[in-house]
């Protein structure tokens, strides 16, 4: 038995960083997702505006594009995926088109100059592939962050791994396979030139990762207070960040198009009520509103980062973490938009005194993350995420679904004894605790306490155990296609 143990606790020792193995395994994860994996609904049609955007190229008329789309989803040319109306139409900033449309620009100019149709699965093919390179990449930034904040070799290997055997990275990012890889890219590179001092390429980027995602100021706006404290630079650098949304506004101010769908869009999908939906009601005299908790908290932590004089490499991941834990606890999100985690639930491991703790914090989140994701996105956010993958669509791989296969009847079925407000209130406890912990962190780290240096060690078992939940939703749903 104790030489069990002795096994046990030999693989387990982390102090080294993780062995060539682990990120070996990582790896295999991260292209077994990405083959197996794709909410082919969102992503095909998006893909395929993006080819409307390459044929508007050809044709000059890219200033219209949004007006294209609109007559295409009216007219049903996305039939094969989507409703005929609106709701079809381009909801993304154009950059999110462009980019996509040079990814798939080789096969189309193929398709056009053979005059025949390329199956989709071969621009999945390509646009998979795009996402498991920026996903290396963006490991490689989270090391050279970890140099320039000068942590120690073994902590910066443990970071690479955190980041690319993160379990929110695997499912909101590349399984459900949606454009936000390339906001998330742009923010990464936007700290590491904050961190370098290097300020034009740091406001460069960020306004390049707003310009894809805007969700991306949640964690910008806390950084740029935690930095600078001269108000009229704040504005500035605020301004400038928000420079490609206010380009393609005066851009596509001309297009009728635009204006139609974002205003649609807007009354669709309601994202500014969002950030109001979990509050207080509050009166003055005629006046009603509800007082939005996700604004209160974030104005907080906008004061907190701009109070505080004392700067901390530390502080400058644990605000924005905070914020988008806030933001996970408040407000109504969709699960890819959970991807600006990703650096910032990382990086603060490296300053964890309590590693263990926050790991298993993390593993809880995530399951209760699936929970959530399976009961509020019917058949969408599934298991069934596995029937739009490359190989799924190649080899005939096909889960059931429905009724008898999903997440969701388990739990409001089999499980109907626990009521479905329990699943959020862990999700957002576990939310709400990680922050505690973060919030204590930083408070030991400034006061210099002394700590226990078994909880603050990297130990394999527990790194692992961050990505168990996302694991065993692999296995079900592979399970669910034999």
């Amino acid at each position: 038995m104790k030489r069990i143990k002795n096994k046990i606790d030999q693989w387990n020792e982390g102090s080294g960083g993780p062995s060539k193995y682990d990120m070996i395994a990582a790896l295999a994860i991260v292209l077994l997702i990405s083959c197996f994996f794709c909410f082919l609904k969102d992503f095909k049609l998006t893909v395929m505006q993006s080819l409307t955007f390459d044929a508007c190229i050809f044709n000059g008329k890219v200033h219209k594009f949004y007006s294209i789309v609109n007559a295409q989803a009216l007219s049903g040319y996305y039939d094969s995926v989507w409703e005929n109306s609106l709701s079809a139409g381009a909801n993304y900033s154009i950059i999110n088109y462009a980019t996509l449309g040079i990814v798939c620009l080789p096969l189309y100019v193929i398709e056009k100059i053979a005059k025949t149709a390329v199956p989709f699965v071969l621009y999945e093919v390509i646009v998979k592939a795009v996402f498991v390179a920026i996903t290396l990449y963006m490991t490689k930034l989270v090391g050279d962050i970890c140099s320039l904040v000068s942590m120690d070799e073994g902590r910066s290997r443990w970071l690479k791994f955190a980041f690319l055997s993160s379990p929110i990275l695997w499912y909101s990012c590349l399984m459900i396979s949606q454009m936000d890889i390339f906001s998330l890219l742009f923010l990464m590179l936007g700290i590491r030139a904050s961190i370098k001092g290097r300020k034009r390429p740091e406001l460069l980027f960020y306004a390049l990762s707003v310009f894809y995602k805007p969700f991306a100021l949640i964690a910008i706006i806390p950084i740029i207070l935690l930095k600078e404290k001269r108000i009229l630079y704040i504005f500035r650098d605020v301004l400038f960040t928000l420079a490609g949304l206010l380009f393609q506004n005066v851009v596509y101010h001309f297009d009728s198009g635009y204006a139609r769908v974002q205003e649609y869009m807007g009354d669709l999908y309601n994202f500014s009520e969002r950030f109001f939906s979990s509050g207080f009601v509050t009166s003055r005299n005629v006046y009603t509103a509800n007082a939005g908790f996700f604004v209160i908290s974030f104005v907080i932590i906008c004061v907190i980062a701009y109070s505080i004089r004392k700067f901390d490499y530390h502080l400058m991941f644990a605000l924005p973490f905070a914020s988008w834990c806030a933001f996970v606890v408040f407000v109504q999100w969709h699960p890819n938009w959970l991807v600006f985690m990703i650096p910032f639930a990382v990086m603060i491991l490296g300053y964890s005194y309590r590693i263990k703790l926050q790991c298993a914090i993390e593993c809880v989140f995530m399951i209760f993350f699936l929970f959530v994701n399976s009961l509020g996105w019917l058949f969408n956010y599934d298991n069934d995420l596995i029937n739009g993958g490359i190989l799924s669509q190649v080899f005939g791989l096909y889960s059931e679904g429905g009724e008898f296969g999903t997440i969701r009847p388990i739990l409001t079925d089999k499980l109907s004894a626990i009521p479905v407000d329990f699943y959020i209130s862990v999700l957002s406890a576990a939310a709400i605790a990680m922050v505690a912990a973060v919030v204590m962190d930083v408070y030991r780290r400034r006061k210099q306490y002394s700590y226990d240096i078994r909880e603050a060690k990297f130990e394999r078992g527990v790194m692992w155990l961050r990505s168990l939940p996302v694991l065993c939703f692999i296995v079900y749903s592979l399970a669910t296609c034999i």
